[in-house]
């Protein structure tokens, strides 16, 4: 970029240098120049956001913009909002800690996509955050309030997975739900996610759209996800998707 607007640079230093002044990198440069959009509109985005959005939900929100809209300042996005993405780990934890491990979950989505929080200028996380998993509240297991149909998908998926973990062979390993919206579905796969976290049973859930991923306890984006179904591996895993 540059390239295209410096005249009669000579060097790589030149390229750096604005009204006699070097600076430290070609980005920084870009931004004096204002070849670059400032920030505005992200900060407007987050403050937006702030209004509705819960922790977790902002953010994930931080990381996709980290991801998506190369912010020019992303130190600055996090220090002006990290206080609303930790709100919810203050009940358990310190300022610290609740950092940490919310730079982990940043750090951790960043990574599935090729990055890091250092290629952005964030703080690295350090060691390892206590159960990072259970930032999603886990709702209470009652199968009691499930009609019969629901029960009955319940209580398929539960004693399969029940029974591969007491190696017995089962050809239960696939279940297709097809159920009108509003009916109960996306509350309960979130029951069986739960119960099956509760296990100590590793879970993963995908959804063919953002949207419906949101619904979905750590619901993540599949293309792959062309109906709803459920399935579980030796692994003692279950993956379901809608």
């Amino acid at each position: 970029m540059l390239l295209l607007h410096v005249p009669g640079a000579t060097s790589f230093d030149d390229l750096k240098t604005v009204g006699g002044e070097q600076l430290p990198t070609f980005k920084d440069a870009c931004i004096q120049l204002q070849l670059l959009e400032d920030d505005n509109d992200l900060e407007m985005a987050l403050s937006e956001a702030a209004i509705y959005q819960m922790p977790r939900q902002f953010l994930n929100m931080f990381a996709m913009i980290c991801l998506f809209n190369t912010p020019q300042n992303a130190l600055q996005l996090w220090n002006d909002n990290k206080h609303l993405m930790i709100e919810d780990l203050l009940c358990q934890y310190d300022n610290n800690v609740a950092e940490n491990i919310a730079l982990h979950h940043i750090n951790m989505i960043l990574n599935e996509n090729g990055m890091n929080c250092a290629m952005l200028g964030l703080p690295e996380p350090i060691s390892e955050p206590p159960a990072i998993q259970h930032m999603e509240e886990i709702q209470e297991v009652n199968p009691e309030v499930l009609n019969i149909e629901q029960r009955y998908l319940f209580n398929s998926v539960i004693n399969a997975v029940s029974e591969i973990d007491r190696g017995l062979e089962t050809n239960h390993r696939l279940f297709y739900l097809d159920a009108p919206g509003g009916s109960g579905k996306t509350f309960l796969f979130n029951m069986i996610h739960d119960y099956l976290v509760a296990q100590n049973v590793a879970v993963s859930t995908s959804a063919w759209t953002g949207i419906a991923a949101t619904l979905l306890k750590n619901g993540k984006n599949s293309s792959q996800c062309l109906q709803t179904s459920c399935s579980f591996d030796r692994d003692n895993s279950l993956q379901y998707s809608a």
